[in-house]
């Protein structure tokens, strides 16, 4: 997992790079595809540590991204409804933000 900026806002980031699906994540997925919840959780709390001066973080997932999609509903995000779309329709995506005055993680 990494963190890139958000763009055109310079006080929040997003998480990409969780692995786990072949439709997401091009060119920055995991050496092997896959990321841990226990990983992704621990690089969470990594990443919500060093946010400082930062509103929020973000993130998007597929519903193929299950341990991504655990590890941040364990840690508090909140998220959209999924959502259908037409590129790779067999899957469909959610939004998540974490706010950071919120900074206390759970899990």
């Amino acid at each position: 997992m990494i963190l890139t900026e958000f763009p055109a806002c310079c006080i929040g980031k997003v998480a990409v790079g969780f692995g786990q699906t072949n439709t997401a994540d091009w060119g920055i997925r995991p050496d092997d595809n896959k990321m841990s919840v226990k990983d992704i959780k621990s690089h969470i709390g990594d990443a919500l540590n060093g946010m400082v001066g930062c509103a929020f973080l973000s993130a998007v997932t597929n519903d193929q991204q299950v341990n991504a999609n655990q590890a941040l509903e364990e840690c508090g995000f909140l998220s959209s409804d999924w959502m259908s779309k037409d590129q790779h329709p067999e899957t469909k995506v959610k939004l998540w933000w974490f706010p950071l005055e919120d900074k206390q993680i759970n899990g």
